[in-house]
């Protein structure tokens, strides 16, 4: 038996490299005979659909150690990477101890962490683009606008808030700043999603300490709105005979008085406020739903976080994000509008009605409260051959004003309650008119 206290590199164990493929072949992948584990497990364990799987496994195998390797001494294979790419999805999933799946996948702890490494970078090189921080386009925004008007926001893209993740290995240097909700120390996630709970913007990484006004003040998806990255002026809408042209967010009462933002009353005080309060708190629960999904489906996320270096905790945020959104974006594709909203209903109407108003009359259009316009017009034809970075400083300054504008918040938000109110005296009408019947 060998001496414990030995001093130097221990002796490799004799993993069986084989053995582990071919077992999780035969209970997941086999074709003939059919796999151990049919595809309500394998949903389960991945955490994906075996689509979304199939679409990784393509992307990333045959890349960096994700190449099967052979021994030159002895000219055995190495780890499978089959294997390789199963052990670090199941380290996402579960969020356990890196040594975990040693027994079943023959994998060493430190062959898992740095597998889990590069396989975070690959996932952010080949589908970071697609599924992070992305403007959606004119199909996804009114497929998401739709969805919502029928719910009785018109215009309304998304819900924003922020969610703290406890860092267990913080540095005691940072454990000051980094000192969260109840006294633990915390990263904060910055977020905005919608009713399918795919996650368009996030900010990332910030300290605990900081609360959600602190960490608005520095949000890349703030910047991302002046700096035009991601566009909020779409085709008009209509809410209480009003007719607007820009998107707005649902948030909570910590958020300031912006004119894209519509939070509820902490204090109602009739009954069309609370009316109101109620409708408002009950959408804005999609991005609370997202985050629960978010860490149900990946519980490294759940549990604190004992990665030691900052950038490698953002890079599985980043890829715990992508995963996400890749298995809502397989979901959402058997499921139209109209699966949400039953045809024929008021809500069907309200949703189908809200968007005619550009197109009412051509010759006659409606007035629209247009709240962000072209910005490079207004810079005017003494700036026109202004260097870029002159231009987008008027932009940015210009942009920034129009989200402050107070009166439009206020605006948008009384349209919204009596917009609510209506709704609620015709569901009245039309139910006191069924029982009749």
């Amino acid at each position: 038996m060998g001496n414990r206290f030995a001093t130097g590199k221990s002796q490799n164990k004799a993993r069986d490299f084989k053995g582990a493929y071919e077992r999780l072949f035969k209970n997941y992948f086999s074709t003939d005979p059919p796999p151990v584990y049919d595809e309500t497990d394998f949903e389960r364990r991945f955490r994906m659909p075996r689509t979304v799987f199939n679409r990784i496994k393509e992307a990333i195998i045959g890349k960096g150690l994700f190449r099967e390797k052979v021994a030159n001494f002895s000219g055995k294979k190495g780890i499978h990477p089959l294997v390789r790419l199963t052990a670090c999805i199941r380290r996402l999933a579960y969020g356990d101890g890196a040594d975990r799946d040693d027994e079943n996948l023959d994998m060493a702890e430190s062959t898992i962490n740095m597998s889990l490494k590069q396989f975070n970078k690959l996932m952010i090189k080949e589908f970071g683009a697609q599924y992070l921080n992305r403007c959606p386009s004119p199909a996804e925004i009114e497929r998401v606008t739709t969805i919502n008007a029928g719910r009785g926001f018109p215009g309304m893209f998304a819900s924003w808030d922020c969610k703290h993740f406890s860092w267990k290995n913080c540095p005691v240097s940072l454990a000051g700043q980094y000192k969260g909700k109840e006294s633990d120390k915390t990263l904060v996630l910055e977020a905005i999603a919608d009713a399918d709970l795919y996650i368009w913007y996030y900010f990332f990484g910030e300290s605990g300490s900081l609360n959600d006004i602190n960490i608005l003040n520095k949000s890349t998806i703030v910047g991302s709105i002046l700096n035009g990255t991601f566009d909020l002026k779409i085709a008009p809408y209509t809410i209480n005979n009003t007719h607007r042209d820009w998107l707005y967010f649902l948030v909570d009462g910590i958020y300031p008085k912006y004119s894209i933002f519509i939070n509820s009353f902490q204090h109602p005080q009739d009954e069309k406020e609370k009316y109101f309060a109620q409708c408002q708190e009950a959408c804005r629960k999609d991005i609370e739903r997202a985050f629960g999904v978010l860490v149900q489906q990946f519980q490294i996320l759940q549990r604190p976080i004992k990665n030691w270096y900052w950038v490698d905790i953002v890079d599985i945020m980043d890829v715990c994000i992508i995963l996400h959104n890749m298995i809502v974006e397989s979901r959402r594709e058997n499921f139209s509008v109209s699966e949400y909203l039953e045809s024929g209903s008021d809500e069907w109407h309200a949703a189908t009605d809200v968007f005619r108003a550009a197109s009412e009359t051509e010759n006659n259009p409606p007035p629209v409260i247009s709240l962000f316009k072209n910005h490079d017009e207004q810079i005017g034809d003494v700036l026109v051959e202004a260097d870029l970075a002159t231009r987008m400083a008027i932009r940015v300054g210009a942009v920034n004003e129009n989200i402050r504008n107070t009166a439009e918040h206020f605006s948008l938000k009384s349209d919204l309650m009596e917009h609510y109110s209506n709704r609620r005296q015709r569901r009245n009408i039309n139910n006191h008119d069924d029982d009749e019947e």
